[in-house]
């Protein structure tokens, strides 16, 4: 089993899921620039190229050594993958936005005056916040009953507005990783900060993963 450079990077995170976590290390989008083949992507990353190929193949052949089965969400139906996003993501958005604006507010007031970087963060999660939530209300109550209803050409119109929305909310993940530089910790942290930069490193993780299914195969089969 080895890697084929001519594939999209969404393509071969639906059809080998255990790559992403490889895209991520090496900071490589495989959500909003999933429509990119794997070789462009890799030229263009500041990583070096061999060894990137490199942890890819050695991901995938640990894969084929361990005869694992992966989760084909590919294989889901409409209606499956749409309860899967909506039961897996939108549910995870739902609890983990309004927490992670309640923790940046009390780190603010303890540690605001010697990390001014923590505004700049809430300012940023706040925007994702209103970013996402008007998104979520957009699939759950138009998008995902026009598909369901199989009215497919009114639901092409609303998906490019969608995917529009989804590279807004990942340039705001972007930016939020280079204000925390990375989500790397200070050293006066307390656990409260280690638990925001933690579940903000979940939601940047979940974020990839929810726009990758939507983008690379729920959207694709409609664009």
């Amino acid at each position: 089993m080895k890697l084929n450079l001519k594939m999209t990077i969404g393509d071969s995170v639906t059809k080998y899921p255990v790559l992403a976590g490889v895209y991520m290390t090496y900071g490589i989008d495989y959500c909003c620039g999933g429509d990119r083949e794997i070789g462009v992507a890799i030229k263009d990353s500041a990583a070096d190229e061999n060894d990137i190929i490199q942890s890819l193949n050695e991901k995938l052949i640990a894969l084929e050594k361990s005869g694992e089965s992966t989760l084909q969400l590919s294989e889901l139906s409409n209606h499956q993958l749409i309860d899967h996003i909506a039961n897996q993501h939108h549910a995870f958005l739902r609890q983990a936005l309004p927490e992670l604006g309640s923790y940046l507010f009390k780190l603010i007031e303890v540690h605001g005056e010697n990390h001014p970087e923590l505004f700049e963060v809430h300012h940023l999660v706040g925007d994702l916040r209103t970013e996402l939530e008007e998104h979520l209300v957009k699939e759950e109550k138009q998008l995902f009953p026009l598909i369901q209803e199989h009215k497919y050409d009114e639901a092409v119109r609303l998906i490019d507005t969608l995917e529009k929305e989804h590279d807004a909310a990942g340039d705001i993940l972007k930016q939020l990783t280079v204000v925390t530089d990375h989500f790397s910790l200070p050293k006066d942290a307390c656990n409260t900060y280690k638990v925001t930069y933690k579940l903000l490193q979940q939601l940047q993780v979940d974020m990839y993963q929810h726009v990758h299914k939507e983008n690379s195969i729920l959207f694709k089969r409609f664009v």
